[in-house]
Parts: structure tokens; C-alpha cells; sequence
């Protein structure tokens, strides 16, 4: 990942994608990369903001589009903690529950953070409530420097 100083584990071979989007006002270049394995998605996107200003209406703006597009509850809701990420107060992690666009059920745990003006995303998302692959996921997220 060469525009990125995440690092990141995901337990099948992602699938890189970069396009063009809308945050905080902002046209960004989005990238994110995604692989998914026995009815779970496994994401992390990332887009570099043009001043620190951005960074915050970037994270929150980023949160509630994943809730609204989920049509989702927040089950629960803390600070992100991602080694080595930029202390944020928007910077949050949350347990999602609602629905995919074909109606089915799903399940979600969103963390959304930054490193300097770089924003980012990651995001696992299932058919059941989470499970160890999750967890894998989660604690592997890590910002080098």
C-alpha cells in the first residue's frame, strides 16, 4: 500500500479501487481495499484531505454515511484506538446493526481515524454478529511510521 502508512491484515486477498469523491466539501481521491470470505467484507479506504481543518467533518461525514447507507442502529460507540493514528476526537469506532441494499440483515464495525491529514476507514462487515475473524482485523490495524 504505497500511499497509505496503514497496515492492515485481512484474512483473503484484497482488491484495490481509487476513485474520485466528495468529502468535506472536498473532491478527494478515495482508495480503498476490499476482500470478502464466507459472507464477510473486509475494507479499509483512505483519502488525504488539503488542510487539518478537514480532517474532522471528513471522519464525521465518513460515520454517518456508512449508518445512513446501512440504514443502520449504533449498538455501541467508543474512541478508536489505532497504534501509532493521530489523536482525534472524531476518530471513533462503532458496532453497527441494520441492513444491506438487498434488504438482508448486517452487521458492522466501523473505525474511522486519521494520521496527520490522511483520513481513514475500515470497516467489517457481516450477514451474523461478529465473530474472531473481526477481532484479527481489528487488532492488526496499525499506523507505521
Amino acid at each position: 500500500m504505497a500511499d497509505t502508512a496503514v497496515r492492515i491484515a485481512m484474512p483473503c486477498q484484497p482488491s484495490s479501487d481509487a476513485r474520485t469523491l466528495t468529502l468535506a466539501e472536498r473532491s478527494v481521491r478515495w482508495t480503498v481495499l476490499l476482500c470478502s470470505q464466507a459472507q464477510q467484507t473486509f475494507a479499509l479506504g483512505w483519502a488525504a484531505m488539503d488542510e487539518p481543518a478537514a480532517v474532522g467533518p471528513a471522519l464525521h461525514e465518513l460515520a454517518r454515511n456508512t449508518t445512513a447507507n446501512l440504514q443502520a442502529t449504533v449498538l455501541a460507540q467508543r474512541s478508536a484506538a489505532v497504534p501509532g493514528m493521530t489523536p482525534h476526537a472524531g476518530a471513533i469506532r462503532s458496532s453497527l446493526q441494520g441492513r444491506r441494499p438487498d434488504g438482508q440483515p448486517a452487521w458492522a464495525e466501523m473505525l474511522v481515524f486519521a494520521h496527520g491529514m490522511q483520513v481513514y476507514q475500515a470497516i467489517w462487515l457481516g450477514s451474523q454478529p461478529p465473530d474472531a475473524p473481526l477481532q484479527h482485523f481489528v487488532q492488526a490495524l496499525k499506523v507505521q511510521p
